[in-house]
């Protein structure tokens, strides 16, 4: 890599990336070329790291400071030199790079060509760090060549197999270089933009385990949602009961004699929330026959075993229904199939409405805390540290004590002791993102302080907070299954993964495991598939990898 570029006008830069700064100097500049410092600032934030996903998440102002060759703005023809301290310098992070030196990066050339002399620290004086002051240099070119009429623009022509449209080069305008230029993200067409965000998606695919964490987590939330249709016993909560059939391993078939009532009634939005109405009776038969309008039946008491024939007048509400109970029962004759597939509901939603808790609070006060500082950040941290004290299961369970028990309870005593550590994460992105460029320009605009949070900064910091929700799903999940595990979770009937195992895990040594290793066995997969999904976003969003 060479310090040195130009022929009419020379320059030379220096510095390296975890140094104490890094600068250039531009020789033969001519004298009286009014610099605007507003578009000399527009194109370095263009440029700084750390303002969005696509860019190193290293945070630095990258304001420079002029220290000679300029005077009331205007260049004096003298050499012009310029500096950028570094700011975010972690040197420890690349101690191990002589010996290790990074696949596509210049330590092992670096350490050839300075025989070993060469400064690791984040690439050194080879790190991209250093393209700094050369747009320092390019934009005060660039207002040059603008003083004798010449316009410069550019654009990405493609990323990745994402092409933009092109110049008609024989006819562009200024207007259409200044535009393209302008932007943030420098395309014609902007629909190419949000095209680039086919990348991250390209790195997701590319992650067999990520993307069946993902489509299981759909798969899970599609039963779910459909539960009452997707159940073989869906009336509400699954609650049939049939005490002699308890404890039926899977694949157990039987006829049942159903009595219902009338549902007649019951729109299709109230089934798809809370099934069918409970049956009036429904009775196991080892044997039945017909007569006229009645049926004869004798009951199913126990294996082997059947009552003395009994009589039932047959009507439009009583059905006859071999069943099939896959999974076999609980030890109450209910459907353990049933059951699991309702029992998700509370395992998933558990989820969805702890994060959306935990988010609105942590998101909040983070992001108050990290922007205000001050007494107002010591208030909310010393709030936060005592949470944080607290040990997460008996804080749930003494929110649960002091609502009672039930599912909305639980839901909101899960949420309100996740917010603490989102809003840890906030408020520490928050400090670092509030001195940043565009915060600044926020502020020169007159915005308000709360715009600016929930505009500028908040918009920016989000992709940590993608990974922090993922986790925080499956510690909801695993949180509610202990609670119900407790008792202090979904009340019977409301079937719960956690209130299943609760009611069966004795039956690990009574030869009937299943009735406890299914729920468990669910409850492991769905946190893994949150996690795995989590970790995969986050490695599909990391520019670094």
């Amino acid at each position: 890599m060479s310090s040195e570029f130009g022929n009419k006008i020379k320059l030379s830069i220096f510095g390296e990336s975890h140094g104490e700064a890094i600068g250039c100097v531009i020789d033969s500049i001519p004298a009286g070329v009014k610099l605007d410092m507003e578009k000399i600032y527009f194109d370095m934030a263009r440029r700084a790291p750390g303002k969005d996903k696509t860019a190193t998440p290293r945070l630095e102002k990258d304001i420079p400071h002029i220290l000679s060759g300029v005077l009331n703005g205007v260049t004096t023809g003298a050499p012009l030199a310029m500096i950028i301290e570094n700011t975010n310098t972690k040197s420890g992070d690349y101690s191990n790079l002589l010996s290790v030196p990074r696949p596509s990066h210049s330590d092992y050339p670096a350490y050839v060509k300075y025989q070993g002399n060469n400064d690791i620290r984040g690439g050194g004086h080879f790190s991209g760090r250093l393209t700094a002051p050369l747009v320092f240099a390019g934009a005060v070119a660039k207002q040059i060549l603008a003083q004798k009429g010449i316009t410069v623009g550019a654009h990405i022509l493609s990323i990745n197999g994402v092409l933009d449209d092109s110049f008609d080069k024989a006819n562009v305008s200024d207007k259409e270089l200044l535009a393209v230029s302008s932007k943030a993200f420098c395309v014609i067409n902007d629909e190419v933009a949000q095209s680039v965000t086919g990348i991250t998606l390209s790195r997701f695919k590319k992650n067999i385990p990520g993307v069946v964490s993902f489509w299981f987590i759909v798969l899970v939330g599609l039963v779910a949602l459909f539960a009452y249709f997707l159940a073989p016993d869906s009336t509400s909560n699954a609650n049939t009961m049939h005490l002699s059939l308890s404890n039926k391993s899977p694949g157990f078939t039987i006829d049942l004699i159903q009595t219902e009532k009338d549902s007649s009634k019951v729109s299709l939005l109230r089934r798809l929330w809370d099934g069918k109405t409970p049956l009036l009776s429904s009775i196991p038969v080892t044997s039945y026959r017909q007569e006229g309008d009645s049926i004869f039946y004798r009951e199913y008491i126990g294996e082997g075993v059947s009552s003395p024939e009994k009589p039932m007048l047959r009507t439009p509400a009583v059905s006859i229904k071999k069943t099939t109970f896959y999974l076999g029962t609980d030890r109450y004759g209910r459907d353990l199939l049933s059951r699991m597939i309702i029992g998700s509901r509370i395992s998933f939603t558990i989820g969805f409405v702890a994060v959306l808790i935990a988010i609105a609070i942590g998101v909040s006060l983070g992001a108050i805390a990290g922007y205000f500082g001050g007494k107002i950040d010591a208030v909310i941290m010393w709030l936060i540290n005592i949470m944080w004290s607290i040990p997460t299961l008996l804080m749930v369970i003494a929110v649960t004590f002091a609502l009672g028990k039930g599912v909305w309870q639980v839901y909101v005593a899960v949420g309100l002791t996740m917010w603490v550590e989102v809003a840890r994460m906030v408020r520490g992105q928050v400090i670092s993102a509030k001195q940043m460029q565009y915060v600044e320009a926020a502020h020169a605009l007159g915005f308000g302080k709360m715009r600016i949070i929930a505009r500028h900064i908040l918009p920016n910091i989000w992709g940590v907070g993608i990974v922090i929700t993922a986790s925080n799903f499956a510690s909801a999940i695993l949180m509610e299954s202990g609670l119900s595990f407790l008792g202090l979770g979904a009340q019977p009937p409301i079937p719960s993964w956690g209130g299943i195992i609760r009611d069966h895990y004795m039956y690990m040594v009574m030869g009937k495991p299943y009735l406890a290793v299914v729920p468990g066995t669910m409850i492991m997969l769905l946190v893994l598939a949150f996690m795995t999904f989590g970790n995969t976003l986050r490695d599909a969003l990391d520019v670094k990898s």
